[in-house]
């Protein structure tokens, strides 16, 4: 966070920007290295089987069901309301 709010060089923050949010993909500076995408693969069907063998019909339900949103709708419903509310200030560079 340090370079990204007090780094001088945009190339600088581009670049620390970029590499965090590649990390553990098959894109950006570390292509592949930390690549997550097959365990990935593989645990969200995993993830879904889980849920529908205690009842429910998807991993997000089951993964709501002790939490305050109750539903993955509540859930989408709260960022749709979020990214509404902050997308001013995002496009005024505010944040």
């Amino acid at each position: 966070m340090t370079v990204m709010t007090s780094a001088e060089s945009d190339r600088l923050r581009r670049d620390v920007y970029e590499a965090w949010i590649t990390r553990g993909s098959d894109l950006g500076p570390s292509a592949g290295r930390f690549d997550n995408g097959p365990i990935i693969a593989e645990l969200l069907p995993l993830r879904h089987e889980l849920a529908q063998l205690l009842g429910f019909q998807s991993y997000a339900e089951y993964a709501l069901a002790t939490r305050m949103a109750k539903n993955p709708k509540q859930v989408t419903s709260f960022l749709d309301d979020l990214a509404r509310r902050c997308l001013p200030a995002g496009a005024s560079g505010i944040l």
